[in-house]
């Protein structure tokens, strides 16, 4: 399920009249993404505040890479068969060494606003 701006989620449930969505960042909706300017991948995974009202996410699992910084797309790599490889979902505000210094986190803003959508569009994996 996607926007002009980027990613909202996928179809959780199907019903005769209408359809429930897990949004990205949701617990049921993780997503393996690309960090366009480095090819860093990392998963958007279960988020305390997912998302929270600020449209935010975090980027779990990057390669520990000083390369990816503030203002880098992040994209849908295609792994996993979900989701198609290309698709925008936001971008890089801040990253962050975790894990001892084992992997980064970023806080990643998304490209679709999940407070005020009005159309999306659905489309097959």
């Amino acid at each position: 399920v996607l926007t002009s701006s980027g990613l909202v989620g996928r179809i959780r449930e199907v019903e005769p009249t209408h359809s429930q969505v897990a949004l990205i960042g949701d617990p049921e909706c993780g997503v393996s993404v690309l960090v366009a300017e480095t090819r860093d991948s990392g998963i958007i995974q279960e988020s305390r505040s997912a998302p929270d009202g600020d449209g935010m996410v975090v980027l779990r699992m990057l390669q520990r890479s000083p390369a990816t910084m503030a203002g880098h797309r992040v994209i849908t790599s295609g792994l996993g068969g979900i989701f198609p490889s290309g698709i925008p979902v936001g971008q890089v505000v801040d990253t962050r060494s975790v894990d001892g210094g084992l992997y980064t986190e970023a806080r990643v803003r998304l490209g679709a606003n999940l407070n005020q959508l009005e159309e999306v569009w659905v489309v097959a994996p």
